[in-house]
């Protein structure tokens, strides 16, 4: 049988939503994972119980690819989301704002973790805030040179393709609608980013 979910009764307005192993949820059930039209904030949805959980995300990452900053209302568009094969969660930067608009960048919001060989939740539901997810999330960014550096790259779309070892994790950009012919398909190691 079939199971639909009005998201507009949730106050979500999807840009992509994908589901999850469920080797995390008590039950074995999937959690379908959603990103925002517009805001770019992501939810998490149990399909098992239909609760609704946010999951933050700052404005700005060091060099590192860690979040600095404060968050924002504004968190950027997101458009498209995967997961890989630890289910950890990716979404491709859209538009945030003037923060990584001069390079292709992804974002991973580690949602899980391995401890002891064992996948294990690393997303609280009961501590939703930003304070509680602020390190769970990388930004990886195209190492360019002179012909990426174009300011407004924006992501339309991401997937994940099971590899031997792991996940690549493959992105579409353009530099904003109407500026082709600046259209490329980009792939980071689900694993370390590069």
């Amino acid at each position: 049988s079939w199971q639909s979910i009005d998201f507009s009764l949730l106050g979500i307005g999807p840009y992509g939503a994908v589901v999850d192993s469920g080797r995390t949820h008590p039950e074995g059930a999937s959690y379908l994972w959603v990103v925002e039209s517009g805001s770019g904030k992501i939810r998490r949805v149990d399909t098992k119980t239909g609760d609704l959980s946010d999951v933050f995300r700052a404005a700005e990452y060091d060099e590192a690819g860690k979040q600095s900053g404060t968050p924002t209302q504004g968190y950027g568009s997101g458009y498209g989301i995967t997961i890989d094969h630890e289910d950890r969660v990716w979404i491709p930067n859209s538009d945030n704002g003037n923060n990584y608009k001069d390079r292709p960048t992804v974002f991973r919001f580690e949602a899980t973790r391995r401890q002891e060989g064992v996948l294990v939740s690393n997303f609280d539901a009961n501590n939703s805030t930003y304070a509680a997810q602020q390190d769970l999330w990388d930004a990886f960014r195209v190492d360019v040179d002179t012909d990426w550096d174009i300011a407004d790259w924006r992501g339309r779309g991401i997937t994940a393709e099971p590899t031997e070892d792991g996940s690549r994790i493959w992105a579409n950009f353009n530099n904003k609608w109407d500026s082709a012919p600046y259209n490329y398909i980009v792939a980071f190691d689900a694993d370390n980013g590069s």
